[in-house]
Parts: structure tokens; C-alpha cells; sequence
């Protein structure tokens, strides 16, 4: 998933996660600060470089999705789900949105997901976090 990740905050505590790199260029796209011919030369520059197999976790992706696409058509994804009422919340509390604005945007968010990568594998957020918990636990 990479090696410099957004980090801990009040918000998250444990850490986000989320490749800083392509945090990074999602948001300067979205924001208009990049074109798109420039955001994927830096998409395509950083992912030549990564030479183990990796993945990005980013909800942005799901507003890029027919552009990362494009530039990865064989790309294998794993779509994990979280609950909508905890997805809602974290953003709330993340941005200091409105509930109701939240909304629009999981439900934008899902239905892009939906609609390009309808073959994409499921996981489920809550089996994941209960795996990596048991995985912990026995390491320790």
C-alpha cells in the first residue's frame, strides 16, 4: 500500500492509511490544480516505479475511477465495504460535514464503485478488521 502514509490525527488516531503520494495527486486533480494529462503522468511515473506488487487505499479513487482505470485496465480490486452509518460518521466528524452532505457523497461514492467495477471482490470491512485482530493477537 506504500511506505509514506497520510498520518494519525485527532480524527483517526490509529492512522489513515492511505498512501500519501497518491493522496496527494487525487486531491490536487479533483481540486483542478492539476490537468488530467499531468496527474496521469505522475500517476503512471510513481506506479512504474513501485516494483512489488502494491494498492492504493483512497475513497478519491472512486471519483477518478474511469481515469485509474484507464491507466491500469488489468488491475486486480478489492472493494471494502464499511457500514454506510460508519462511513457517514467518520466523515462528519474527519471534515465537520453535514450528515446529509456525507450521504450524498458515500452514495455517489458507491455508485461510481458500482457502475465501473461492479466485478470488483467484496470485502467487508468489519471480517477484515476481525482478521487483522486475531493475526495481532497471535503474533503477539
Amino acid at each position: 500500500m506504500g511506505r509514506s502514509f497520510i498520518p494519525a490525527n485527532a480524527t483517526n488516531p490509529l492512522g489513515h492509511w492511505e498512501d500519501k503520494t497518491f493522496h496527494d495527486l487525487n486531491v490536487a486533480r479533483l481540486s483542478g490544480a492539476l490537468s488530467a494529462e499531468t496527474w496521469q503522468r505522475c500517476v503512471d511515473r510513481v506506479a512504474r516505479r513501485r516494483v512489488e506488487p502494491w494498492g492504493v487505499k483512497d475513497p478519491r479513487i472512486a471519483d477518478l475511477l474511469p481515469e485509474y482505470l484507464g491507466l491500469f485496465p488489468g488491475a486486480t480490486v478489492l472493494r471494502c465495504r464499511r457500514p454506510r452509518h460508519d462511513v457517514v460518521t467518520s466523515m462528519c466528524r474527519a471534515y465537520g460535514w453535514s450528515e446529509a452532505h456525507a450521504r450524498q457523497i458515500v452514495d455517489r461514492r458507491e455508485s461510481a464503485l458500482d457502475h465501473h467495477v461492479p466485478w470488483a471482490t467484496d470485502i467487508r470491512f468489519d471480517v477484515l478488521e476481525e482478521t487483522l485482530d486475531a493475526a495481532i493477537a497471535c503474533a503477539a
